[in-house]
C-alpha cells in the first residue's frame, strides 16, 4: 500500500493517489476509499482494480488539512494504509490506532541527511 503525493503549481491542491497492493487486496473483487474526506461514504470512491490485483484511485484535496481513511474490502473487510503519515484513534474504532491518517501539507527536508548521528549524505 502506499501514498503518492503531488501538489499544484499554486500549492492549494494536493493530488493523492491511493493505492492498495494485491497481497493487501487478499483476492477482493473490489476495493473502496473511505474517509473524512468523503463522509466515510462506503461506496462513493471505488478503486480501479489493476491486472495485477492491485486497486488504485485519485483523489485531489485540499493541502495543509489533515484526513482519516481507510480501505474496504468487497463491503465487509476493513484494512489501514500502513504507509500512511501516522495513525489516529476514532469513537468508531474499538481500538487505538485503527485509522490512518494522510497529512495532505508540503514537507521541506533538511539539505543534509543524518542517521544516529552520523552525517550519510548531502543534495
Amino acid at each position: 500500500m502506499s501514498l503518492k503525493k503531488t501538489y499544484s503549481s499554486d500549492g492549494k491542491k494536493c493530488t493523492v493517489v491511493f493505492s492498495v497492493n494485491v497481497n493487501a487486496a487478499a483476492g477482493a473483487e473490489k476495493v473502496n476509499l473511505v474517509g473524512d474526506f468523503n463522509s466515510w461514504d462506503e461506496t462513493s470512491i471505488p478503486m480501479k482494480k489493476g491486472p495485477d490485483g492491485s486497486f488504485s484511485v485519485k483523489k485531489q484535496l485540499d493541502t495543509n488539512k489533515e484526513f482519516q481513511f481507510r480501505y474496504l474490502l468487497d463491503g465487509k473487510t476493513w484494512i489501514n494504509d500502513w504507509k500512511a503519515d501516522k495513525y489516529s484513534s476514532s469513537e468508531w474504532c474499538c481500538c487505538e490506532g485503527c485509522f490512518r491518517t494522510a497529512r495532505v501539507t508540503r514537507i521541506t527536508l533538511p539539505t543534509t541527511k543524518y542517521f544516529i548521528g552520523r552525517k550519510l549524505s548531502t543534495r
